[in-house]
């Protein structure tokens, strides 16, 4: 079946819709950076005009540390990630998935291995598949001389979804069709990241910060501690550099560790890791929260004063719209794609 068949038939998804996603690396059984929730709904509405009520994800992947050749569920339910020891694992759950999921999605990352892309999409060839382009730094990699396996695994794919307008002309350049790009900006829910009334506030901020004066402020990073795109190792140099902190003002990064920064500066900023309760580690004001639901990501962006982020690999940062939704300055890199959207 051609692709545009497969497009024509979008409104036939059922309900509730399962995603099978296949992905290379996966950070382990806390990591839900990136929006997962939001990314499952990005992905639906770009296929089906009618938005399922109920969705779920099932993640295949074979380097997940907290996972091994497990399979675990989210609490929440709306993801379960099979960890697989080796590639034949990887097949063998492929086939097992295969049939009882609707829609077929792929990382941007897959284009460097296009024999996978080819075989996951012709065993699924009956039903369709996304692949999400949240990752400039990936799509640029399209720009070198592209083999006919390339080829043919762009002509396979139904449907490739945009975060923002710099990512789909990207998409453009390195030969993806434009009737195939689907542009579906992310979306965050203004009446839960609003921001307090300044007595609130004041209030939520001792609690949270007892010791912190009134005229300090607070700058705060959300998303994946790394250093790969996210750069949060640079973000921890100028903090340093600067020396914001020697007025007392603190820098939070809420988010789990990806990477283990490895240096001496990087163990003394992070104390133990793995360490999943806000805690002050360092002389530095620097707090690292570790993974921490989004109700409590929301309660420190309402107390902050400042959100800042050094990310060149995004696509419509989620973290950044979070933000300004709750009345945050915002600080970003500009170039990186959908900052110039979110920051005037």
């Amino acid at each position: 079946m051609s692709s545009e068949s497969k497009c024509a038939e979008k409104n036939e998804i059922s309900k509730p819709a399962k995603i099978l996603y296949i992905i290379n690396s996966f950070q382990g059984y806390h990591y839900k950076g990136g929006g997962a929730q939001t990314q499952l709904g990005l992905i639906l509405k770009s296929m089906t005009d009618n938005l399922p009520d109920k969705f779920s994800k099932t993640v295949l992947v074979t380097k997940a540390p907290d996972v091994g050749n497990r399979s675990v569920t989210y609490p929440d339910k709306t993801t379960t990630i099979i960890g697989s020891s080796t590639t034949y694992e990887l097949v063998h759950n492929f086939l097992l998935a295969a049939s009882s999921h609707h829609i077929l999605h792929f990382a941007t990352s897959f284009f460097s291995n296009p024999y996978k892309l080819l075989g996951a999409t012709n065993i699924f060839h009956n039903k369709p598949s996304v692949m999400l382009l949240s990752s400039n730094d990936e799509i640029e990699k399209l720009k070198k001389p592209k083999t006919s396996l390339i080829i043919r695994a762009i002509k396979n794919i139904s449907v490739f979804v945009s975060q923002s307008e710099e990512l789909t002309d990207q998409a453009l350049s390195v030969g993806i069709p434009r009737s195939k790009i689907r542009l579906v900006n992310n979306v965050v829910d203004t009446d839960y990241f609003t921001p307090l009334n300044n007595e609130s506030r004041i209030a939520k901020r001792q609690k949270l910060f007892p010791n912190l004066g009134k005229d300090k402020l607070i700058y705060i990073y959300s998303g994946r501690v790394s250093e790969k795109g996210k750069n949060v190792r640079e973000l921890i140099e100028e903090w340093i550099k600067e020396g914001l902190y020697k007025d007392g003002n603190k820098l939070i990064l809420a988010g789990p560790l990806e990477t283990i920064i490895p240096s001496q500066e990087g163990n003394e900023l992070f104390g133990e890791y793995g360490n999943d309760s806000l805690c002050e580690n360092n002389s530095y004001g620097i707090y690292w929260t570790g993974f921490i639901p989004q109700e409590e990501i929301k309660n420190l962006l309402q107390v902050s004063d400042v959100f800042v982020s050094a990310s060149t690999n995004e696509g419509f940062s989620n973290s950044c719209l979070e933000a300004a939704s709750t009345g945050l300055i915002c600080i970003a890199r500009e170039g990186t794609p959908g900052n110039s959207k979110i920051i005037v």
